[in-house]
């Protein structure tokens, strides 16, 4: 933030308050133009763009917005923003920023209102308006105000049209608007009249009022709830009523007969997705002359219940729908084989396992070691020191969310001393932030929340375990199970997170139709096809001591397959380490060996190695002289010989590489 002295420190506080509510990923575009009449027209290019996102806007704006702003204005160049947040912005060749165009702007975050005028003063105490910030901008004012949340530009271009007729300010509507921003000067007639610019100042500032709904200045009534831009069949709906209406409602949700309130539901959903507004369907359902009221007007005096109930419910449905799928616009942002060109290279978060803003599900059977696995990954993720498996490195640390609604805190925390102390670290002293208990990925509101929780900690990754408990759809269901992954996503990447991690459980297994790999995960297909990367935790039972431990095998997008590894959890450290079956195999032997006061006869022993293992002579007889190999390198003598014996659990130390070399 800049300080309070600095000459942009009120154009920086109004900035973050005016696009609060704005889409993170959306744009804050900055112009700098030479003045009209401005005698350096043809010597100088009459406009310099720069642009920042809205999710950036503070961090940008001191460093280096700030800076060009200040340079620019003593160029004698008046500075303006877009007071609507652009969708995307085109770049010339050199990579430069172009001004914005109307078709790039999607959503408002509030109306606005331009008076030209010398008694701009007198005309604003006489209406009295509800202005979050008024802007003295050296010729007349700016007047702004800011919704409590982010809605369709038509929208808040209808509300412009109603208070500048109102209180008679210009004709300037149009979505890719720009306004001056305080700090700066108007540098108008600086040539003649005004030789040093005349102040661009923060008149007012309320930043606390916003407006919920439209502004209250719309005299016009059939103005709102306008369905003259709908469709033929919609239009067919409202005028004629619900029995015309069934269509809107899917097959799955219908009944014996006509039930007006689901007609009313998916109507007003849709409604909603369009841009209509909670007045304007009230409006609609509330005028007489539309057959759709009718289950209002019978209603009598609870007729507006009805409403709010339904509406409400609609609106939770729009949420989920504009969470799921976004903003798409009328015309499709289509990218050029150029542009695509010009995209940055493949880089990791994790060696190999997880691309840059990519999606990983970690999927296994029920106490393979799942959580586990995370918990270190987790560590690793936050900047703790080491590979993941020993194996992976993490190239992008930062900040770390872990929801989890399976273990205790207590355990919880144990299990992070012991995996930090095996690491060497602290692991209180790394960027970790706890989610403890579940939320609904399926819910607009709840996926809003985290989305939020998200960018206050300034995450990096998000890690949800187990995915079970953070939905309450149908896991066999493609569409359910869809939405909810997609929210996820989409969560992770508005956020700009380097990673988004889910923890999966395996299906029960069947002899039926046995599954390979990722599709072992449960539920729909949608889920096994879902993320960049898949590390699937198969559970096993050693043959030698009927231990269990895990083949993990690796399902990539973005880069080439490692081999699997079977690994087995070392008991302190909470850790996953390398395991062979061979080795425990050495290691029985070698405890075999070591138990022979006398040495026996080679083939009486071997006999007794194959039975005790259950495993062919041949591979009992090559077994049992790798473990006297062994066994007298490291001090053996027919006797114990200070090796202890291995009681078969995977806990004695067994010698080295180069040793048995």
């Amino acid at each position: 933030m800049l300080t309070d002295t600095h000459p942009l420190y009120e154009a920086e506080v109004m900035m973050m308050v005016w696009f609060e509510k704005a889409d993170p990923f959306h744009f804050v575009e900055f112009a700098a133009v030479l003045p009209k009449n401005d005698p350096r027209f043809g010597k100088l290019p009459p406009s310099v763009v720069e642009a920042c996102r809205v999710q950036n806007l503070e961090q940008s704006f001191d460093s280096p917005i700030a800076d060009w702003i200040l340079r620019m204005s003593r160029e004698k160049r008046e500075i303006y923003y877009g007071v609507c947040p652009r969708a995307d912005l085109e770049r010339t060749e050199k990579g430069g920023v172009k001004p914005g165009k109307k078709e790039q702007v999607t959503h408002a975050v509030g109306a606005w209102m331009d008076l030209d005028s010398p008694r701009w003063k007198e005309q604003l105490e006489q209406e009295k308006l509800p202005a979050t910030f008024i802007v003295s901008s050296g010729g007349g004012a700016q007047v702004l105000f800011r919704y409590a949340e982010s809605v369709p530009v038509g929208k808040a271009i209808e509300d412009c049209k109603a208070v500048a007729r109102r209180s008679g300010g210009d004709d300037v509507w149009n979505p890719n608007r720009y306004m001056r921003l305080p700090g700066t000067k108007n540098w108008k007639g600086w040539w003649d009249e005004h030789k040093g610019g005349r102040p661009c100042t923060l008149f007012l500032a309320m930043p606390e009022q916003v407006r919920s709904i439209s502004l209250g200045v719309v005299e016009d009534v059939d103005s709102i709830g306008d369905i003259s831009k709908l469709s033929p069949d919609f239009r067919d709906v409202i005028l004629n009523g619900h029995d015309v209406g069934m269509w809107l409602v899917p097959e799955k949700d219908r009944t014996g007969e006509t039930d007006r309130s689901q007609v009313d539901y998916h109507l007003m959903t849709t409604l909603l997705l369009k841009g209509w507004s909670r007045e304007q369907i009230f409006s609609l359902y509330q005028n007489p002359d539309y057959a759709i009221g009718a289950k209002y007007f019978e209603e009598g005096p609870n007729g507006i219940h009805y409403l709010e109930q339904s509406i409400g419910a609609a609106e939770s449905a729009a949420n989920v729908d504009r969470t799921q799928w976004g903003v798409v616009g009328d015309i499709l942002a289509i990218q050029t084989a150029k542009e695509l060109s010009k995209a940055p290279p493949l880089t990791f978060a994790v060696d190999a396992l997880l691309p840059s803003g990519g999606m990983m599900m970690m999927s296994g059977a029920a106490k393979a070691g799942k959580s586990m696995l995370a918990s270190d990954l987790m560590l690793l993720l936050a900047g703790a020191p080491g590979e993941f498996l020993e194996r992976f490195k993490v190239r992008d640390p930062g900040p770390v969310l872990y929801c989890q609604a399976e273990i205790s805190q207590p355990d919880l925390k144990d299990r992070l001393n012991c995996i930090a102390q095996s690491r060497k670290v602290l692991w209180t002293d790394l960027p970790l932030f706890f989610y403890h208990g579940p939320f609904n990925l399926a819910q607009g509101e709840h996926v809003t929340a985290l989305k939020r929780a998200l960018e206050k900690m300034r995450a990096k990754y998000l890690i949800v375990d187990p995915l079970a408990r953070y939905h309450n759809c149908n896991e066999n269901s493609q569409a359910e199970m869809g939405r909810v992954l997609a929210n996820f996503e989409r969560a992770a990447r508005d956020m700009g997170l380097s990673g988004g991690i889910l923890i999966h459980h395996h299906g029960k297994p069947s002899s039926d139709s046995p599954k390979e790999g990722a599709h072992k995960a449960r539920g729909a297909s949608v889920i096994a096809d879902w993320a960049n990367s898949h590390v699937v935790v198969n559970k096993l039972w050693s043959d030698v001591n009927s231990r269990k431990y895990v083949r993990v095998v690796f399902e990539l997008r973005s880069a080439e397959e490692p081999p699997a590894m079977s690994l087995q959890l070392d008991r302190k450290s909470r850790r996953f380490v390398k395991f062979s079956e061979e080795d425990e195999r050495l290691g029985v032997a070698l405890g075999f060996v070591a138990e022979e006061d006398i040495p026996k006869d080679r083939k009486v022993a071997v006999r007794e190695l194959a039975h005790r293992l259950d495993i062919p002579m041949t591979d009992a007889d090559n077994l049992y002289g790798k473990a006297r190999a062994k066994f007298v390198l490291s001090g053996g003598k027919g006797t114990n010989g200070g090796v202890v014996p291995h009681d078969g659990n995977g806990d004695a130390e067994l010698p080295s590489e180069e040793e048995e070399s």
